[in-house]
């Protein structure tokens, strides 16, 4: 299942990630409700001190589902419209996908 999929040992064996972060907060009060920001807090060999919370590592697509939403409210964009994931240019900066494939 997802829990599977989602598991560290699963994406460092296909993807070679070590390390992952999640807060999940409660919609109505803003509460931390989890925090997690690593496999393994006391393993130095992966990184494993991390706080999500204050770390100064970048966020990678973790930040797309807000970026979205405030992009379709304030557009007055639907679900039905198309998002085009497409190679861009932002000076000498191109973003990739986690895979280097856009789809």
């Amino acid at each position: 299942g997802l829990h599977r999929i989602l598991s560290y040992p699963y994406l460092f064996k296909n993807y070679g990630i070590n390390n992952g972060a999640l807060v999940t907060l409660d919609n109505e009060t803003g509460d931390v409700v989890a925090m997690v920001g690593s496999q393994d807090y006391y393993n130095k060999e992966i990184d494993g001190e991390v706080n999500i919370i204050t770390s100064l590592k970048q966020p990678g697509s973790s930040m797309k589902p807000l970026i979205y939403a405030r992009a379709f409210e304030t557009n007055n964009l639907s679900t039905d419209t198309p998002i085009f994931d497409v190679e861009m240019s932002f000076g000498t900066y191109k973003p990739k996908n986690f895979d280097g494939k856009f789809l």
